[in-house]
């Protein structure tokens, strides 16, 4: 795995990480819908980060980046 790729993957974490943070937040400041709160904080900026998160990998490493992760976490076995 490249710098680049690591560096990707580590902002994305990272970007989850705070999306879910203020979510966990926002959803903490109005109890009685917690979970309303927490799901319209949380799921449209995860879903735009997951998304964007794709087509960089994509973009930056071709096809074959994104199903060669998928398929070496699978049984621990580095694709042909």
């Amino acid at each position: 795995m490249n710098l680049k790729k690591v560096a990707l993957i580590v902002v994305f974490d990272v970007l989850l990480l705070s999306e879910l943070t203020l979510g966990v937040y926002m959803g903490s400041r109005s109890p009685d819908t917690i979970a309303w709160a927490f799901t319209k904080t949380f799921l449209p900026p995860a879903v735009v980060t997951f998304i964007a998160f794709r087509i960089l990998l994509r973009r930056w490493f071709g096809e074959d980046a994104v199903t060669a992760d998928v398929v070496s976490r699978g049984d621990g076995a580095e694709p042909h």
